[in-house]
């Protein structure tokens, strides 16, 4: 068990506490740690073109272009679109239904692709990179000489593949770049055209368009993906919680904000410390970089009672750490959990009654967690 303060292989201090963590997330005295110098042209526009990689300003001008494109009413006028992905998924499922393979994944990442003008025939493609990339993040790229021993072994073992996550940053920019140039005069989304008038006016450069682009198009169906597989994993496991649900539409929403707190998809956050900082009695000296791990944060026994229990009566307040908080507070949470919503209501009634889930794999990642195959009955 990890414990606050202490030091991880990779180098950062790691912060379990919920307080800690919330304040990390919150507090400016926190930033993004600063980029390493990427030889890769394409990762290197893709990282520094992205909001949720920079500190303000450059936060500030990259998030306020995407996100008027994604307030409340936005995706609210969303539903009807994710509710026919979803039902039409449901319709052509295979004999063999997987939940990942067949609906999990392909519901968000068509919405998403839908809204960026990504023609579905290259929704494949964009899955194989993001796997990729998303892979690469468990590595924490090496801070000096004396990191470097650990970077070696982690490709010696091969869980950090560095050519391939080149070649995949260096395929999906080139894709986001003509993606952006072919929609520039008819945008298909308020989401596309939000980002094509910050091109137009200045705001944003073509990189940084396109790095908008990738970070809306793989954030936008990562979470949202193990979020769904995740929810219906948890309530198979837990019979009460379950038959409350189907017995109880009204609790959909908080099961899916149980799944955030208890099985939380995105586990970990990194961040520096600007100056010495004293947080809850750890002392952390300026400089310091930080690992904040939310999934334990979200199970801090002097915030949650019962924290290793899965339960749909646990209070609203304090509210998981799960889309992080703070100006780095995920733009997509709203989407998330409308295509969670929309996804339980639609399967929870189809699961055959015997279904327990006992035959999923899950994903090797840390850095994004959740099934990797579901293998589904479905009545």
């Amino acid at each position: 068990m990890i414990e606050t303060g202490e030091r991880l292989p990779s180098g950062e201090i790691a912060l379990t506490r919920y307080s800690q963590v919330a304040t990390a997330l919150r507090d400016p005295r926190f930033g993004k740690p600063r980029l390493p110098n990427i030889p890769n042209r394409a990762l290197r526009a893709m990282t520094t073109g992205q909001f949720l990689m920079v500190d303000p300003p450059d936060h500030t001008r990259l998030r306020r272009v995407a996100a008027p494109a994604w307030t409340p009413a936005e995706v609210a006028a969303m539903r009807p679109d994710v509710e026919e992905i979803a039902t039409r998924l449901l319709a052509q499922r295979p004999d063999d239904f997987d939940l990942v393979r067949d609906f999990a994944y392909p519901l968000p990442l068509t919405l998403i692709g839908n809204l960026l003008g990504v023609p579905a025939a290259d929704q494949e493609q964009i899955r194989t990179w993001t796997g990729v990339l998303t892979t690469a993040l468990d590595t924490s790229p090496p801070r000096s000489a004396r990191d470097l021993p650990r970077v070696v072994r982690e490709v010696a073992a091969r869980r950090f593949r560095p050519v391939a996550a080149s070649n995949a940053a260096t395929k999906v920019f080139k894709y986001a770049r003509q993606r952006v140039d072919a929609v520039r005069d008819d945008p298909p989304s308020d989401v596309m055209r939000a980002v094509i008038d910050g091109l137009d006016c200045g705001e944003i450069n073509e990189d940084e368009a396109a790095a908008t682009l990738v970070l809306l198009l793989i954030a936008g169906h990562e979470t949202s993906s193990n979020l769904i597989a995740l929810s219906i994993y948890w309530l198979l496991q837990n019979p009460d919680a379950l038959a409350a649900v189907r017995a109880d539409a009204a609790l959909v929403p908080v099961a899916i904000e149980e799944t955030m707190r208890f099985a939380t998809p995105v586990p970990q956050m990194a961040r520096v410390a600007k100056e010495d900082v004293e947080l809850d009695g750890l002392h952390i000296a300026a400089g310091e970089p930080l690992m904040l791990r939310l999934d334990l944060a979200n199970r801090d026994p002097e915030v949650f009672d019962d924290p290793d229990v899965f339960s749909l009566s646990r209070p609203a307040k304090p509210g998981h750490l799960a889309f992080g908080a703070g100006i780095h507070f995920c733009l997509g949470a709203n989407l998330a959990r409308l295509e969670g919503e929309v996804a339980l209501k639609l399967l929870l009634p189809r699961i055959a009654a015997d279904e327990h889930g006992e035959r999923v794999t899950w994903r090797t990642t840390f850095s994004v967690r959740g099934p990797a195959t579901f293998p589904l009955c479905l009545t």
